[in-house]
């Protein structure tokens, strides 16, 4: 007999390097979303590397790198993997209109 106390939990995906990530951004009266690739990882630290919004779902890494640390609770969702067109556009296969002020 089947029982749902002993179900599996879910399985809960962490985030790990190359990983394409939404990174929610908390500033003095705003919250702004930004897609971001993970770097590099340790047990305190996690450096992403910031995307721009180009035009409708597709995203660019700006001219200047734009690197910071992220805490684990910032990210707020993991991406599946882009395609990439020619002129270096990554589009994603998510629902951006779920994020009202992405960056």
């Amino acid at each position: 007999m089947f029982s749902p106390l002993f179900e599996d939990p879910p399985s809960i995906k962490i985030p790990q390097v190359n990983d394409y990530v939404v990174v929610k951004l908390i500033a003095q009266r705003s919250i702004k979303y930004y897609v971001a690739v993970i770097l590099s990882k340790t047990d305190d630290e996690i450096m992403v590397k910031f995307m721009r919004k180009s035009l409708g779902n597709k995203f660019a890494f700006p001219a200047s790198d734009d690197i910071a640390s992220v805490e684990i609770f910032e990210i707020v969702e993991i991406l599946n993997q882009p395609s990439v067109n020619n002129r270096q556009q990554y589009t994603f296969n998510f629902d951006i209109s779920k994020y009202k002020n992405m960056c």
